[in-house]
């Protein structure tokens, strides 16, 4: 049986705990709790606050009589940093779930994002719907957001917590079971105007032998693929569309930090760059594109997004 961890404030949400739970465990799957909170919880978690606390090499007593919040959340981080991968890589659990509001969010999905690209990583949020880039990263971790606060069991928040923990639950129990045969892989990077020669470089590679991942330059796209070359997963990049660095210098919206271009010469694999789309800044709506770009062509592609030409 696969199984389930479910990490929370299981103190002050032992009751939304206990639901998941029983619900997770109702599907035939087991679950392993993680106390993410500093106050005790009524029952003993398979992992203690103490245990994430000692993880970041301090203890549980001397942390709560410091009183400091903020000191505190960041010890909790570093312990959870450390601590999560190692529970899965020990075999503790196969994908997990958590709930809470923005602390616990940061908290849990800091820690989730050290996990493998494919373990199920849900999370349960208040902060859902908003710019959830600071707790997703480069990582497949899906959010839910809880239109209300992850505070009781009320007729909103039941379904809600069922649709997810159903959701963890099918992504363990239903697998793809169609194995792959295993090819070079090849990164290439497209954007809207770039599409063209991404497909035909996509199409001749895959002619060839070869499985291409197409990586949309909007900032997390870049940063993506240069985590995955720094992970050894990349064989040779088609770096066709550069917009990242144009946002970069002139702070457009969709930049992939200073790094950009630097992961395949690291790591000496092929690579071939070009300019595409390095012609342009993304910003966003168009009434808050800065004034030094007003006189500038516009093309708003969507009511979200502008296109300084």
């Amino acid at each position: 049986m696969k199984t389930v961890a479910i990490a929370g404030l299981l103190d002050s949400r032992s009751m939304e705990y206990s639901y998941i739970k029983e619900l997770i465990e109702g599907l035939d799957l087991h679950t392993f709790s993680i106390h993410v909170g500093l106050l005790k919880p009524s029952f003993t978690p398979d992992i203690s606050s103490e245990d994430i606390v000692k993880a970041a090499g301090a203890d549980i007593e001397s942390v709560v009589a410091k009183n400091d919040a903020r000191a505190a959340s960041g010890i909790m981080l570093n312990g959870l940093l450390k601590l999560l991968p190692e529970l899965y890589h020990g075999g503790k659990f196969d994908g997990i779930i958590s709930f809470g509001g923005s602390g616990v969010t940061s908290l849990v999905t800091s820690a989730m994002q050290t996990l493998p690209i494919g373990v199920p990583k849900l999370m349960v949020s208040t902060v859902a719907s908003g710019d959830t880039e600071p707790y997703v990263g480069i990582s497949d971790i899906i959010m839910v957001p809880s239109v209300v606060e992850v505070a009781g069991l009320n007729s909103l928040s039941t379904k809600i917590l069922t649709n997810a923990a159903f959701a963890v639950a099918g992504m363990l129990k239903f697998e793809n079971i169609k194995v792959l045969k295993k090819k070079p892989l090849i990164a290439v990077t497209m954007f809207g105007m770039t599409s063209p020669s991404a497909d035909f470089a996509r199409k001749y590679l895959e002619a060839r032998g070869y499985e291409v991942l197409i990586f949309h330059t909007t900032g997390v796209g870049g940063r993506s693929m240069e985590a995955l070359i720094s992970g050894g997963y990349i064989e040779g990049v088609i770096d066709l569309t550069t917009i990242e660095w144009s946002n970069q210098i002139v702070g457009g919206v969709m930049s992939a930090g200073r790094h950009r271009l630097e992961a395949a010469g690291l790591t000496g694999i092929p690579q071939v760059v070009s300019v595409g789309a390095l012609d342009m800044v993304n910003f966003g709506p168009a009434d808050v594109v800065p004034l030094g770009f007003s006189g500038r062509y516009l093309y708003q592609y969507n009511p979200n997004r502008s296109f300084d030409l």
